[in-house]
């Protein structure tokens, strides 16, 4: 195997001397209906990647306005809702 033992994709690392790392994936609506839900998440698991977790859900107007904060000023604030 020339890569490392988790991807083979010639890293050279052992998994032992690899750092963890976690990130948050937000997949946007229009991938959901767009029906490529499937092969985001696969490209992930193909580039080796774990996925610790996996949660859908439909967000409510006060958790975008949450997440969104930084926008609720701007013109397009209304179409991220």
């Amino acid at each position: 195997m020339n890569g490392c033992e988790r991807c083979n994709k010639g890293c050279g690392l052992n998994l032992e001397d690899r750092k963890v790392e976690k990130s948050l994936i937000i997949i946007k609506p229009d991938g959901v209906q767009n029906r490529v839900t499937g092969k985001i998440i696969s490209r992930f698991e193909e580039a080796g990647l774990d996925i610790e977790r996996l949660k859908m859900i439909r967000i409510d107007e006060g958790l975008a306005t949450k997440h969104y904060k930084d926008h609720t000023e701007k013109d397009f604030f209304k179409s991220l809702l």
